[in-house]
Parts: C-alpha cells; sequence; structure tokens
C-alpha cells in the first residue's frame, strides 16, 4: 500500500490577497475606458478653468463634442464591461462606468463652482440679446453680480458688489463704464408684467436694457 507523503501546505498557498488585488487595480486602471473618462474629464474641467473670466466663441462647441464623446464611452465602458472577465468579483468589472457615472456630478459642480466663482446661490437673472452681441447678469446671495459682456467671438466677465434699493440696482465696479456709461439700474415691469432693468443713462443713443429670467430679489 502507498503511501502519502505529507504535503507542505505553504507551497500550495495563492500568492496572496494583497497580489489578487493589485492585479485587479492594474487591470481596471489600464482599461481604455478608464483612462478616457478621466482625460475627458480633465479636459473639461480645464476648459472651464480657462473660461472663469473670459469666453472663447468656439469654447461651447469644443464642450458640445468633449461631452459627446465623454457619453459614448460611457456606453462602450457599460459594454466593455458587461463582457469583461476579472480575477475577483463580478461587480468590481463595472468599476470603471460607474467611475465615469460619478464623475458627471462631479463634473458639473466644478463646473458652476468657476462659472460663479464659488458656490452661490442665485438670486436674479437678467439678460440683453441683441443681433450680434448679448449681455447676462447674474445677482447672487452674498450681494456680488457677475456681468457676462459677449459678442461674437466671445466676451469677458466683470464681477463686484451690488446693492438692491427699491427699484434701483447700484452695482459697484468701475470696469462697468466699459459696457454702460453708468452702474446704476432701474426695474421696470412691461404692460405684460414682464420685469426689466433699464440703465440709466444720460445724452446716449445706447439703451440697452435688460430682461428678468429669474426674480427671488425684487419681489414684485
Amino acid at each position: 500500500m502507498a503511501t502519502l507523503l505529507p504535503v507542505k501546505t505553504d507551497l500550495l498557498k495563492v500568492p496572496g490577497i494583497e497580489i489578487i488585488n493589485l492585479l485587479l487595480l492594474k487591470q481596471l486602471i489600464t482599461r481604455l475606458d478608464t483612462t478616457l473618462l478621466i482625460l475627458l474629464s480633465a479636459s473639461i474641467i480645464l476648459i472651464e478653468y480657462n473660461e472663469r473670466n473670459s469666453t472663447f466663441f468656439l469654447a461651447w462647441l469644443l464642450m458640445l463634442v468633449l461631452f459627446l464623446f465623454f457619453t459614448l464611452v460611457l456606453i462602450y465602458s457599460f459594454i466593455k464591461s458587461y463582457k469583461t472577465r476579472l480575477i475577483n468579483q463580478q461587480f468590481l468589472k463595472y468599476s470603471p462606468f460607474i467611475l465615469g457615472i460619478l464623475l458627471v456630478p462631479v463634473l458639473f459642480i466644478v463646473s458652476d463652482y468657476l462659472r460663479n466663482g464659488g458656490l452661490k446661490s442665485v438670486v436674479l437673472k437678467a439678460r440683453y440679446e441683441g443681433r450680434y452681441n448679448g449681455i447676462n447678469l447674474t445677482l447672487y446671495k452674498d450681494n456680488t453680480f457677475q456681468l457676462l459682456n459677449s459678442g461674437p467671438f466671445g466676451g469677458k466677465y466683470t464681477r463686484g458688489t451690488y446693492k438692491f434699493v427699491q427699484d434701483t440696482l447700484y452695482m459697484q465696479k468701475d470696469t462697468l463704464t466699459t459696457i454702460y456709461p453708468t452702474n446704476t439700474f432701474v426695474l421696470r415691469i412691461t404692460g405684460n408684467k414682464e420685469k426689466y432693468f433699464e440703465p440709466i443713462i444720460k445724452d446716449s443713443l445706447v439703451h440697452l436694457s435688460l430682461y428678468v429670467a429669474k426674480d427671488r430679489l425684487t419681489n414684485k
């Protein structure tokens, strides 16, 4: 009768959970969809950062292409994850897809933060839409404002503080004189109950009224 030789169990041990986790992490990180999602997110944030003080007329088109590409990569990631076999739990193969889903709200929050100079509550929005130019005014709850004066090839942001007293808006920023010859606006209401800010201008042929699109300030 043959005798069984004792087996050294430590020779049969699998390399260890740490090595398995490292291999899994490497497999997930080196996937094409993971790399693309991270690069696209970084590109979107970089464009938003560069656009925080001025706008360029092709930036919106580039952002549209990036978001479209991001969506396509997200769909590809789901399909890729469904067909991928990993060395660990099955649900982990969807990690790149889950990462992409989580990056979506992050991108919107970062974009809003950069565009508004912080996470601020908007109390009023008003705009003027001309044939070749546009003006967008945003008032925040902390008594700061942001004014974008844009033309066919882009525009520039102006920021400062404001006071709203009765029906008059006072904005404190010297650079506003490059847009209007005054920093004072009066709230008017049309016969159709439409609100707009009329700039107080003396002896000027330019009359640009900013129509209110969102209002939680004037209570009218």
